[in-house]
């Protein structure tokens, strides 16, 4: 369950952010935008966990 909700937050990042990359020319700015989502992406993961213990595999306390 943890690593499809990880997956599909990773697979949304291009449709979030796919025409933005596309008009952009700036190697550096397209990385910053890319560090920028997947962190994103990852905290939303991690804050799911967090608010619902047993989907990670720890009983609730």
């Amino acid at each position: 369950m943890v690593a499809r909700m990880v997956r599909d937050a990773m697979f949304n990042i291009a449709d979030r952010i796919a025409s933005e990359l596309a008009a952009e020319t700036d190697q550096f700015e397209i990385h910053r935008l890319l560090t920028i989502e997947i962190r994103r992406a990852l905290g939303t993961a991690l804050n799911m966990m967090r608010s619902a213990p047993a989907l990670a595999g720890h009983p609730a306390r």
